[in-house]
């Protein structure tokens, strides 16, 4: 972990953290006319952005900074945030299925209930007066 780096899960922001000059098209990690990696990227993915993606991941795997990454674009989930996801998945699962039962019933009640639940979870204009509906 480089010194200005608090935690190994950490990923800087600023390319000087880690001692990497920015630099501009003659010098520098990403930008260098040469060895610069955009250029190596580009260059290799043949203007392909699945490409680089598949590069960009193997990379990734290859230096072992998976969830570092993940990290760094917002891609993982702390415990606090997995958890509530897992809890809305259920809420969701449970209403599907509420909202599956309710359809198949023929009475004045079930129905009622039915489109009750659907004014519940619909979503919400974006102004009354949006022409484009939900």
């Amino acid at each position: 972990c480089h010194p200005s780096v608090s935690s190994p899960f950490e990923i800087p922001t600023q390319a000087a953290q880690v001692g990497l000059q920015k630099g501009d098209d003659t010098r520098g990690w990403h930008l260098h006319w040469r060895r610069g990696v955009f250029g190596a990227l580009q260059s290799w993915a043949a203007g392909s952005r699945a490409a680089v993606a598949y590069m960009l991941a193997r990379c990734a795997n290859h230096f072992g900074v998976v969830k570092q990454v993940g990290v760094a674009l917002h891609l993982s989930l702390d415990a606090e945030r997995f958890k509530q996801a897992e809890t809305d998945e259920k809420i969701v699962d449970r209403l599907r299925d509420a909202l599956s039962e309710h359809k198949r019933c023929g009475s004045a009640e079930q129905q009622h209930d039915y489109l009750l639940l659907l004014a519940a979870v619909a979503p919400e204009k974006a102004k009354a007066s949006d022409p484009r509906g939900w």
